[in-house]
């Protein structure tokens, strides 16, 4: 996960180092460098927005644990709703700082101001929402591994355990993903 984001860094820095030496390269040198710093980029970029999704699977999980409902659907739909929200929101913030810094898609070419208000989007934004993604995944603890205990946990207590026989191990992944002491769950 972290050599994904690194990925990507590095593509932004690829693409501002290209956005840079325009017009100071040659021609031909200039597009090999944009084409394979796009490339690089895009590429990085597909597998971060893949990175969420992974993790996303396995909320239902842990409130299953807490509830004792298996709610993916409810889940599913909700992250679909806010994804698109989102993606809506962005896209008003970026048309804003657009019109704010002069950007206009009918001139040829845009003014320097409204260039490097296109850089500061495009680049910056990026920049700045992986080093974000960065820090919150690197103190993620669910995966699949922690998901499987849950799991099993879950199968455990519907077939009849109890509650006090939990695994120490198994306690701790409970109340570390969920946030309660092991006790409030299963209710």
């Amino acid at each position: 996960m972290r050599s994904a984001f690194a990925g990507m860094l590095l593509g932004v820095v690829w693409l501002a180092l290209a956005w840079i030496l325009t017009g100071v390269l040659p021609v031909a040198a200039w597009m090999v460098l944009s084409v394979i710093a796009s490339l690089w980029f895009l590429v990085f970029k597909a597998l971060v927005g893949y990175l969420p999704w992974t993790v996303l699977v396995f909320m239902p999980d842990i409130d299953q644990i807490v509830t004792r409902r298996y709610r993916s659907a409810t889940f599913s739909s909700v992250q679909s709703s806010l994804r698109q929200l989102g993606s809506g929101i962005v896209t008003i913030g970026v048309g804003m700082v657009l019109a704010m810094v002069g950007f206009d898609s009918s001139l040829p070419q845009q003014s320097w101001k409204a260039s490097i208000g296109v850089a500061v989007v495009m680049l910056g934004f990026c920049t700045v929402s992986m080093i974000v993604c960065w820090i919150v995944s690197s103190r993620l603890i669910i995966n699949q591994q922690t998901d499987l205990d849950v799991l099993h946990e879950v199968e455990r207590l519907r077939a009849g355990g109890d509650k006090a026989d939990v695994d120490s191990s198994v306690r701790r992944t409970v109340e570390r993903l969920t946030g309660l002491p092991y006790e409030e769950c299963w209710k």
